[in-house]
């Protein structure tokens, strides 16, 4: 746990210093600067909070949040977060040797089948379907 622990604060030091370098080479707008301090806060530990902490953490209420989101990506600011979120899921599954239940923890689910659930809700099919059918397509490669 403790190598996992330390393989994501790596990661996100490294998404740190990745963002900091692409954001001074663009303008920017203050929906865009809300946006970016968004995308921020969602990697850094948007998978603990919902929108309306996020929101409160930039200051400002959800709903602007969710224009702001709208805007600029053009989804709402919970299904940034959602996709995110199975991001980090597919990422696990992938590149690790984490079984289903491991996966849980760093997400930030309470209980695995939640995050089963909501896992085949988004994707189509079952955390552990995903798994073996990635583990199965990289060894016919």
């Amino acid at each position: 746990m403790l190598h996992a622990c330390l393989q994501r604060l790596f990661l996100v030091l490294f998404r740190l210093w990745r963002w900091d370098e692409a954001l001074a080479a663009q303008p920017t707008t203050p929906a865009l600067r809300y946006f970016r301090r968004f995308q921020q806060w969602v990697q850094q530990m948007g998978i603990i909070h919902g929108v309306a902490q996020l929101a409160d953490e930039l200051a400002i209420t959800p709903v602007h949040l969710n224009r702001i989101c709208r805007t600029v990506a053009g989804k709402s600011a919970s299904q940034l977060l959602h996709d995110y979120i199975l991001h980090e899921a597919r990422r696990y599954l992938t590149y690790s040797t984490y079984c289903v239940s491991e996966v849980v923890y760093p997400l930030h689910f309470e209980y695995s089948n939640y995050f089963a659930k909501f896992f085949k809700k988004h994707i189509g099919f079952s955390p552990t379907d995903f798994q073996e059918r990635w583990q199965t397509s990289s060894i016919l490669i």
